[in-house]
């Protein structure tokens, strides 16, 4: 399903109202992928040339880390660990391990996702790709206040990251690169440039800014203003569109769109607005309207 997910994102034709919608999801959330891609790739060739002046050195560089980064994903380096207070509370969940199995088998999907019960502190679901095998919890008190449809419909929707097409977070990785590795590195560069001294009096007179201060201020560099500006702009919009994206490929997997509705308004208790566009997933209301939109469409098609 994985393949497929990506070809029809690409342009595949299908006859299946469900596949359609699932298939522009998923295409609107690849298109906003580029921009993280794109401003990993830029700030890698930006911090070598501004290191080296070499322009070749910043592309081999860049190239390097892609190899790295992609053999990582590969061979499971880059999968997440689960903390250990979790593991402790882990219930299998019989019933909706067994709905993972038979969309598995019906929509071609390889990864059978065991579904557990655990103690999360807080009504929601999430998708594990922890080794060796990906996982799916819910909440110990989501699964008692769901019937096995709705629950259905928020697992299918944790189904949908697994087979979403180039589903990492590359979000959430930016955000930690930017904050672990940019910043520090950009700052090392900053130092090596300053030695030059009408640079160092040229940034004083429009940021304020010297060697000193460095470690509390944002790096004067334009390249990196530009960087955080457009990731502000774009982090949140990208996160939505990859929920939106599995919303979808849960109504495709269930041939229906009021499960997970019934299911995201027991997961946040009904409030709309208890998930805002400030966080990594759309409001309650902006989600039904999708998954209504969806719902419009299929029926529009019979």
């Amino acid at each position: 399903m994985y393949a497929r997910m990506f070809l029809l994102a690409l342009g595949w034709r299908t006859h299946d109202p469900y596949e359609r919608q699932s298939a522009r999801a998923v295409r609107l959330y690849l298109i906003w992928l580029l921009v993280p891609v794109s401003m990993s790739l830029l700030a890698f060739m930006g911090v070598g040339y501004a290191l080296t002046r070499d322009i070749r050195f910043a592309v081999a560089l860049t190239l390097c880390i892609v190899c790295a980064a992609v053999l990582a994903s590969l061979f499971g380096i880059l999968r997440q660990r689960m903390p250990r207070k979790i593991v402790k509370t882990l219930v299998p969940h019989a019933f909706q391990s067994g709905v993972v199995r038979r969309l598995s088998k019906k929509y071609g999907i390889k990864k059978m996702i065991p579904v557990f019960i655990a103690d999360l502190k807080e009504l929601q679901a999430c998708y594990f790709t922890c080794a060796p095998t990906p996982v799916i919890l819910v909440d110990k008190v989501l699964a008692r206040r769901c019937d096995h449809r709705s629950l259905s419909g928020i697992v299918c929707h944790e189904v949908g990251h697994a087979v979403l097409p180039l589903g990492f977070d590359f979000f959430s990785f930016v955000t930690i690169f930017q904050e672990a590795f940019i910043d520090r590195l950009v700052y090392h560069v900053q130092v090596k440039l300053l030695k030059r001294k009408l640079l160092v009096e040229h940034y004083k007179q429009i940021f304020g800014w010297s060697k000193e201060q460095s470690e509390t201020i944002l790096p004067p560099h334009l390249w990196m203003l530009v960087f955080r500006v457009c990731w502000v702009f774009s982090s949140y919009p990208g996160h939505h569109r990859r929920e939106y994206a599995c919303d979808a490929i849960s109504a495709l997997l269930l041939r229906d769109v009021v499960p997970l509705i019934v299911g995201l308004g027991i997961a946040i208790k009904g409030e709309a607005e208890s998930l805002s566009d400030l966080s990594t997933h759309p409001s309650l209301q902006k989600r039904i309207t999708a998954l209504l939109a969806i719902n419009a469409a299929v029926a529009n098609t019979h």
